[in-house]
């Protein structure tokens, strides 16, 4: 869980840094490694939950995954539209 809200954090940094219009190559890298390993270790205990027939573990696993999944697709949303409305205001400066 601690993994998690790890990359969740640096999710969070890196949309800031992004908002800012600094360099996000030390926090991207970051967030990709860990929110892929903590991603892959949510699997394998998912995995293991359903052998071991812990069905609480397996629902509280679920809601967990399926939230920090939904999380990369939104924060990827917002990295879009920032890109967008950079691109936007580069390009309208250089008509005037």
């Amino acid at each position: 869980m601690n993994q998690i809200l790890a990359g969740m954090v640096l999710l969070v940094i890196t949309l800031y840094l992004a908002y800012k219009r600094t360099h996000l190559v030390y926090t991207i890298i970051l967030m990709v490694f860990v929110v892929f390993m903590t991603g892959w270790a949510q699997i394998i205990n998912l995995r293991s939950s359903v052998n071991n027939n812990n069905r609480l573990l397996f629902f509280v696993g679920t809601v967990v995954f399926i939230l920090e999944i939904w999380i990369v697709i939104e924060s990827i949303s917002v990295l879009k539209r920032i890109y967008c409305k950079r691109n936007k205001a580069r390009y309208h400066i250089g008509n005037k």
